[in-house]
């Protein structure tokens, strides 16, 4: 290699660890949006939970699956008993509501057998309130904080950050038994945001606020309370928590670069790596690309040939064959550009030349005499080969 390759891959080499090196020196920025994983461990993320959960909910075995809520409890259906071979509370925390028909109706079925089941989400399906006849509303708008207050307490306030959607159940007074929490902010009245509702011979719990689970609200000792007194609600023989698909770091995947990938410095050093090595590819191969031999063209004599047939025909005076193929790439044009059938020469054959041609009639009408007169004839003057090509050259043919 030459002096000044090696010079241009020390030159790209430095880029690449100076962008690694200020990539791994610079403050990491929070990420503030609202994951809802078990494997983040940003502030809202259910890392904390997930690691706390089991404590936290002494009396209950936790068991955590990815797989849809449908799919997991169809296979606990004893069709023959009629019944889930299995009991307890159903726990899915998210910011949307993200289950599929199938499974919303089959969590709905399985509290409907006596079990129970909790959701604690930012928003739920017009539908799915729809078949538990519960409504929501959307209070206004909260420009900095916004509180919970436990039931029958005036006291013990819990605040949230602004990261939230403000809504809240609408109930009818008859129902204030199963008003389990209210939110307020100070330019905002009293909401429900945590309701029980009776479902068959089960229970359902809607709950409006999961950042109550997220590592932000559960790593400030004072607002742990609010989150212990909704795990009461859960606390069960047995919980079976569904973490949509983000146990653990699953979210990593199986790739051998799992590690690299998930870390940003050392991803854009990977891509970079991989861009110098194919651009250097690139520029080698050419280097060494061998001599391509200078092929030169076959020389074109089509025109030479048409000259000299012209100039034969010209010296024997034969007019006739002259004016004859003078027409025969006419019609040929006339096919081939326009599909215009020339088999027959009459008005047919005149009409769709007007159409396509753009000429003046007078000329069009000159034109099909002349070539109908040809056919029917056998000689032909230079005078008539010298109309019909100055006819043609005004209709730009």
């Amino acid at each position: 290699m030459s002096r000044r390759l090696y010079i241009y891959i020390g030159f790209l080499l430095l880029i690449v660890i100076g962008l690694v090196i200020f990539e791994a020196s610079r403050p990491k920025p929070v990420d503030w949006y609202p994951y809802y994983k078990t494997a983040k461990k940003t502030p809202f993320g259910l890392y904390v939970w997930n690691q706390e959960v089991d404590a936290l909910l002494d009396e209950s075995e936790v068991i955590r699956f990815s797989e849809t809520p449908y799919n997991f409890f169809i296979d606990k259906f004893d069709t023959e008993e009629l019944n889930y071979s299995v009991k307890g509370t159903f726990l899915y925390i998210s910011r949307d509501f993200s289950l599929d028909n199938y499974s919303q109706q089959e969590i709905l079925d399985f509290a409907s057998f006596g079990n129970t089941v909790f959701l604690s989400c930012s928003d739920f399906p017009y539908d799915f309130l729809e078949d538990l006849e519960v409504e929501l509303e959307s209070g206004a708008w909260i420009g900095d904080t916004m509180k919970l207050l436990l039931p029958g307490s005036t006291d013990n306030e819990f605040e949230l950050p602004v990261w939230h959607e403000n809504q809240y159940f609408s109930l009818p007074d008859s129902s204030d038994q199963i008003k389990l929490g209210l939110r307020y902010s100070d330019t905002d009245e009293l909401g429900v945001n945590f309701i029980r509702l009776p479902y068959g011979d089960g229970t359902v719990f809607l709950h409006l606020n999961p950042e109550v689970f997220s590592n932000y609200f559960l790593l400030e000792k004072e607002k742990r309370e609010y989150t212990e007194y909704l795990a009461g609600y859960i606390n069960e023989k047995t919980v079976f928590f569904y973490s949509n698909g983000n146990l653990s770091n699953e979210n990593l995947g199986n790739t051998p670069l799992r590690f690299i990938m998930s870390k940003r410095s050392l991803k854009w050093a990977w891509l970079l790596l991989l861009i110098t090595g194919v651009l250097f590819m690139i520029f080698r191969a050419k280097r060494r690309q061998r001599v391509i031999p200078v092929k030169i063209p076959h020389a074109n004599t089509t025109l030479q040939f048409v000259r000299t047939v012209a100039d034969l025909h010209y010296r024997e005076k034969d007019y006739y064959t002259i004016m004859d193929k003078r027409i025969m790439f006419f019609l040929e044009k006339m096919r081939k550009d326009h599909r215009i059938d020339t088999r027959e020469i009459d008005d047919r054959f005149r009409d769709k030349l007007l159409q396509v041609l753009g000429a003046a009639e007078k000329d069009v009408n000159q034109l099909y005499e002349i070539i109908k007169h040809h056919y029917n004839r056998t000689t032909a003057t230079e005078y008539d080969v010298i109309g019909l090509n100055k006819l043609l050259e005004k209709m730009n043919l």
